[in-house]
């Protein structure tokens, strides 16, 4: 049976702990998305913006696999959403899910769990930097939701990861302007950017965007 294939941004980039959650997953190679970031809401989400970037890493994983990752994901709650995009992969399009979280403030990680996701980059031989500046950004645009308000709450205020630069918090307003994906219907893309506006994209601009590093 062909395997699914599944685009990791946070800590499902780290081998050692997919290997525990998902055992029978199999990584390819590391996977850069244009117009797309890495954005922190205590934990890893990715968001469209226009001239982005994002680093991620792509498996081939199981159905029970996906099912392992759905009951993680908190997709049963409401915490993360599954999507896809559609990658040319080997000469065949294929469907390639991801988990977008059903969130909509910004709040840096903690230390812990950056240093899984940094272990990620580094099994996938992504770039770092791009995990640095989502951390950076985190601070300089915290926004924190009642949800993430809670987190912070009961977090140790210790363990939060910090950026190089110092930090300020930033009002709604000044946070820049990303999008989230909210349907792709035929030959086009539904984006709801932050702002409220609702833009319509060619998908071709999500297929031909999402390629596998070289190296």
């Amino acid at each position: 049976m062909q395997k699914s294939l599944m685009w990791a941004f946070g800590s499902n980039l780290n081998h050692a702990h997919m290997r525990a959650r998902c055992p029978n997953a199999t990584p390819i190679k590391g996977l850069y998305i244009d117009h797309a970031k890495l954005v922190f809401r205590s934990v890893a989400d990715v968001m469209f913006e226009r001239g982005a970037i994002a680093a991620g890493g792509l498996w081939e994983i199981t159905k029970e696999c996906e099912e392992r990752l759905d009951r993680y994901e908190g997709v049963a709650s409401g915490l993360y959403s599954k999507l896809s995009i559609r990658l040319l992969y080997r000469g065949e399009e294929r469907d390639c899910l991801f988990y977008q979280m059903n969130e909509e403030g910004v709040m840096p990680p903690s230390n812990s769990y950056l240093g899984i996701i940094r272990q990620g980059y580094r099994d996938f031989g992504l770039d770092e930097r791009l995990l640095n500046e989502a951390v950076d950004e985190a601070w300089h645009n915290q926004y924190r939701t009642p949800y993430l308000q809670n987190r912070f709450k009961r977090s140790d205020s210790q363990s939060i990861a910090h950026p190089r630069l110092g930090s300020r918090v930033c009002e709604a307003s000044n946070r820049k302007r990303l999008g989230r994906l909210q349907a792709i219907r035929d030959d086009t893309a539904t984006v709801k950017w932050n702002d409220g506006e609702v833009s319509k994209l060619p998908v071709h601009r999500l297929r031909v965007a999402a390629r596998l590093q070289t190296a």
